[in-house]
């Protein structure tokens, strides 16, 4: 079920974001079949200060087999899609409305994100489901604020799918540990303090599609390198109260934010060779 803000400032701020998103898209076919869902003249990441009110819109559409876009036939296809927020998400974040939007000949489903004043500082993943063909894609909505650091996270790193390397707990993590596009405590902090405490020897990274990761990292001596031609490289997921946080398979560790008592695995191997548990398991 959408969640509608009952607001006169929010309804006008809507009309002024529809009104800037209205443009014609040419050389689209559409297929309201085709088997995936992408982001069609929308960014697929928003930020919006902490402590401030925000209205916006991101929008989708079918995409073939190749991932190209071809748009909604009509407006039946485009409303025959779900917003919502994915559990997890922090605080504050929802999905105002969401509605059949025309672009040139063509349909396009649009949703609006409002953000509340109050929101926490952390991530929202907004996810978009085209219900005749199951196809998915989320969105994200950054909160970036200043927040307090969080205590006693812990961390394990493997260097395969089941060889636990190392693993300890940082008593403190700081949302300036380390430098880069949030300011709350994430997961790309916390690594930092794993070679402050000597649990890894050294680490690099990179940008990538905007967002910082881990890109190499030395581990008792041996060097364990991402590998692009074999899709090798460092996966991490989050785990709260010994159970996975879903929510952190969808974010680079730069933008996903910790809470206090959190433990972060990192594993080094092939994407989609790599797992990870539901629940945290002992050693």
């Amino acid at each position: 079920m959408k969640k509608l803000i009952n607001s006169r400032k929010l309804f006008s701020l809507l009309l002024a974001v529809m009104f800037l998103l209205s443009c014609s898209a040419s050389g689209l076919f559409a297929a309201d079949s085709d088997p995936n869902l992408v982001a069609w003249q929308s960014d697929y990441s928003h930020t919006t200060a902490a402590g401030t009110e925000d209205l916006f819109t991101f929008t989708a559409c079918p995409a073939d087999s190749d991932w190209m876009p071809t748009g909604f036939t009509d407006e039946t296809g485009a409303e025959n899609v779900t917003w919502s927020v994915v559990s997890g998400s922090t605080s504050g974040v929802y999905v105002a409305d969401y509605y059949a939007q025309q672009i040139g000949d063509k349909w396009a489903a649009t949703g609006a994100i409002y953000v509340e004043e109050t929101a926490d500082p952390g991530i929202a993943s907004i996810e978009v489901e085209n219900n005749a063909t199951g196809a998915t894609t989320n969105f994200s909505v950054v909160v970036d604020g200043v927040s307090p650091d969080v205590s006693n996270v812990s961390f394990r790193v493997y260097t395969d799918n089941v060889t636990l390397k190392t693993d300890g707990t940082a008593s403190t993590v700081s949302g300036n540990d380390f430098y880069g596009n949030t300011s709350y405590p994430s997961v790309m902090d916390s690594i930092v303090r794993m070679l402050y405490t000597g649990a890894i020897d050294q680490y690099t990274y990179q940008q990538q599609y905007g967002t910082y990761v881990v890109r190499n990292m030395k581990v008792d001596g041996v060097w364990y390198y991402a590998d692009d031609d074999t899709y090798t490289g460092w996966q991490y997921r989050v785990y709260r109260n010994n159970q996975l946080v879903e929510l952190s398979s969808l974010f680079g560790p730069d933008e996903f934010s910790l809470q206090s008592n959190d433990v972060v695995m990192w594993k080094y191997g092939a994407y989609g060779a790599i797992t990870f548990p539901g629940t945290l398991p002992a050693i």
